[in-house]
């Protein structure tokens, strides 16, 4: 599943936000273009009943743990970092909201890669993300 376009599904009390369906439009005209699939990944306690929801995927990767439970910017990209050095995403899609606020910037340290935020637009233009 190497170089996917993953989308971080966002949710608060069990339920999705909809900026996650934002991001998943964006993720699927990205992955489309790159001709690779989209993932959306949803972490929590109790979240898998929310997958059937993210039906824009090509796949919906599952995190379930009780240390999960809530939003912890530091356990979230703890999670994620393990998840995408097992499966090497391409690029992740982060909806900037006050549940995952931080966790991006967590992940991109760990993972040793740029990360970017309040980014308004993202594009692949000849195989490359803009």
């Amino acid at each position: 599943m190497a170089g996917n376009i993953w989308v971080v599904a966002d949710q608060w009390q069990g339920r999705l936000t909809d900026i996650t369906f934002e991001a998943l439009a964006l993720g699927r005209e990205v992955a489309d273009a790159l001709k690779v699939p989209l993932e959306a990944v949803l972490l929590g306690h109790g979240c898998a009943s929310l997958a059937d929801e993210l039906g824009c995927a090509d796949n919906v990767i599952c995190a379930e743990h009780p240390a999960l439970a809530e939003p912890a910017p530091e356990t979230h990209a703890r999670a994620l970092a393990e998840l995408a050095q097992q499966r090497q995403p391409r690029a992740i899609v982060f909806p900037a909201t006050n549940t995952n606020w931080g966790a991006n910037t967590l992940l991109a340290a760990q993972l040793g890669v740029p990360g970017v935020n309040f980014v308004v637009d993202l594009k692949a233009v000849d195989g490359a993300l803009e």
